[in-house]
């Protein structure tokens, strides 16, 4: 007997529906059958949607996390967000397909099985390391300690803590904008009728960073610790380790304030971190107009043209701090303690401050005068 509850007119629909120019349209067609189904399987489509829409916390996750894997895969990116948005949404309704004409499934995918349609359409480009959604699969070691986990993680601590990029309600108002204000998420569709903007109502967001989104200086004081051990705990993985800092002591920095205080960059940024936490009991964490328009324009989303000619913004602040991204060419630290994370075949020197510098792909990283943290993964060069 069959439990078919998604059928093949459903994905005609969900194409029609995106051949229209409206993704979170399609999605939200999936959506309204699944969400009574399977809940978590839903809720990772009203993620989806929000990523698709630029909107928010997601949104903005996806214009930073795209951008860098540009940057790093210059020859192998779409032409645009827009369109390797739609073709990751064609494919998952191929996968829905190929469900639907399986005896033995309901045409109602898992959580995980969206997941992995997703990450199949980086795979099909050769990019699957540098998808951010990678770091949805932490029950994988080869999937989760990549490129894409990094760039997630690294949206996370801009968007907490420096600045938020990612479309807001309030940019879609007036003549035309119609809102669509249900029980678990709001939209809003502009004159044509296509979805523009989504935020969910189920704390997704809350749940994705344990609660430092919307309420930082609420989280308990260690969470003050949590983005720099972020980088660290990929570390801890990594085969390659410099300068004698060995797993225990990397265990230890996760929690330990004295191993942090060790290195100038650690502790600086920890500071930083501690700082926002408690000013963000009242103070808010700001939308900036010019960078969301530097990373559209960079990677081609919302409508806006690639511009050949636009670069990825060379550093994520929290205020006056920031994280150094590299992704080609040479580069040298100046004297003050920074962060530099290295991807594709970039090569980077820590200046005489103590500097963390970490390497993904073939990056060459080199430790300078200074007591520098150097970890790698995919045994790039390291140097003290």
């Amino acid at each position: 007997m069959s439990n078919q509850i998604i059928t093949l007119a459903d994905t005609a629909a969900m194409t029609a529906i995106l051949d229209s120019g409206d993704r979170a349209g399609a999605y939200l067609y999936y959506y309204n059958l699944i969400r009574d189904v399977d809940r978590a399987a839903a809720d990772q489509i009203l993620m989806q949607m929000q990523i698709t829409t630029y909107s928010g916390f997601f949104g903005g996750a996806a214009l930073i996390g795209n951008s860098i894997a540009k940057d790093s895969n210059p020859d192998l990116y779409p032409p645009t967000l827009d369109i390797f948005s739609e073709e990751i949404l064609r494919g998952l309704i191929l996968t829905i397909e190929a469900a639907v004409e399986d005896p033995d499934h309901s045409g109602v995918l898992s959580a995980s099985e969206i997941r992995d349609a997703d990450r199949s359409v980086w795979e099909a480009m050769q990019m699957e390391q540098y998808f951010p959604g990678n770091i949805q699969f932490p029950y994988s070691d080869s999937v989760f300690y990549s490129e894409g986990t990094m760039t997630a993680m690294l949206a996370g601590l801009q968007l907490t803590f420096g600045s938020r990029v990612g479309n807001r309600a309030e940019h879609f108002t007036g003549s035309g904008y119609v809102v669509d204000d249900a029980t678990d998420y709001l939209l809003i569709r502009n004159a044509d009728g296509i979805i523009v903007y989504v935020e969910d109502k189920l704390g997704l967001v809350d749940d994705a960073t344990n609660g430092m989104h919307e309420n930082p200086g609420q989280v308990v004081l260690t969470a003050g610790m949590d983005a720099l051990a972020s980088i660290a705990r990929i570390a801890l993985a990594f085969p390659k380790l410099a300068l004698g800092v060995s797993a225990g002591l990397l265990s230890a920095f996760i929690g330990a304030v004295s191993v942090i205080q060790s290195n100038d960059a650690a502790a600086q940024a920890a500071g930083v971190g501690i700082g926002k936490l408690l000013s963000s009991v009242t103070d808010e964490i700001e939308y900036d107009a010019t960078a969301a328009a530097l990373f559209k324009k960079y990677v081609g989303a919302d409508g806006v043209s690639a511009d050949p000619n636009a670069t990825l913004p060379e550093q994520f602040v929290w205020d006056d701090f920031g994280i150094i991204l590299r992704s080609q060419g040479s580069f040298i630290a100046d004297d003050d303690p920074d962060i530099i994370i290295g991807f594709n075949d970039s090569v980077n020197h820590a200046g005489s401050g103590e500097d963390i510098l970490v390497g993904f792909g073939q990056s060459s990283n080199h430790g300078g005068a200074g007591s520098d943290w150097l970890f790698a993964k995919d045994a790039p060069a390291l140097a003290a």
